[in-house]
């Protein structure tokens, strides 16, 4: 996963291509692609369908989501679906990898060897929901965890006390979102329009302030992946370039 490329489908609110046909051409490629498999749009007869067509194409990597509202995007008249949610979509397809039977019981012809994964957000309230969470979701078969952009390491590390303390850093491998974007005004515009992002005022005062905030922003995420290194539980960072990929 050090070297995966994530594939935003179901996560996001807004219409993208599909993360299925994406990550198949990067896989194509030689790249280690993580799917992103969203509970919004489909039921779970498609998103099996899905899993199956991604994995014969050799994508094997699959991150599962609940998804976001619909109202937040760019199409919001479009009718959501949520047959399923990320814990339920996560017992549908270990049940598929490990006993390899369908939802329904249907045995399936082959295994399908999937690497499931999932998302916490440490980072808005209510904070002790969020851990139990997560736990369901590695009940489920969750073996790598994705969170949020982390823009407080402080409130992060509270969370991790309970990741470990709980053992859950023994059952999967917690992967820390980080990123910065290249200008105050756009972390303010994320903190009030991207579900689930918390920015602490500190954070963005820091940034206007900076002569060059997008350099002053590369220099807040090192210092953010070097914080992260001395907290218990933390497996390594999503580097994360909204806008800002290069």
């Amino acid at each position: 996963l050090v070297d995966a490329i994530n594939i935003t489908d179901g996560a996001s609110a807004n219409c993208h291509m599909s993360s299925v046909a994406a990550a198949s051409v990067l896989v194509a490629h030689g790249f280690e692609a993580v799917c992103q498999v969203g509970c919004r749009d489909r039921n779970r007869i498609a998103l099996q369908g899905d899993v199956l067509g991604a994995a014969a194409l050799g994508v094997r990597n699959v991150l599962c989501l609940t998804g976001d509202d619909v109202g937040q995007g760019d199409h919001p008249d479009a009718k959501p679906v949520f047959d399923l949610d990320a814990v339920n979509l996560l017992a549908t397809l270990s049940g598929m990898t490990s006993r390899g039977e369908y939802a329904s019981g249907r045995r399936l012809d082959a295994q399908v060897p999937l690497f499931l994964g999932a998302t916490a957000n440490p980072f808005v309230p209510p904070h002790a929901e969020r851990i139990a969470n997560l736990q369901r979701k590695i009940d489920a078969g969750a073996r790598f965890i994705q969170t949020q952009f982390c823009f407080d390491v402080a409130l992060l590390e509270t969370f991790m006390n309970a990741f470990v303390r709980r053992g859950l850093h023994r059952q999967a491998r917690l992967i820390v979102g980080v990123g910065m974007l290249p200008s105050a005004r756009g972390l303010r515009w994320m903190a009030e329009h991207v579900p689930g992002v918390h920015v602490p005022e500190a954070v963005t005062r820091r940034i206007a302030a900076a002569a060059d905030q997008r350099a002053e922003g590369v220099r807040w995420c090192v210092e953010t992946i070097q914080a992260l290194q001395g907290i218990d539980g933390v497996a390594g960072v999503h580097l994360m370039g909204h806008r800002n990929e290069a």
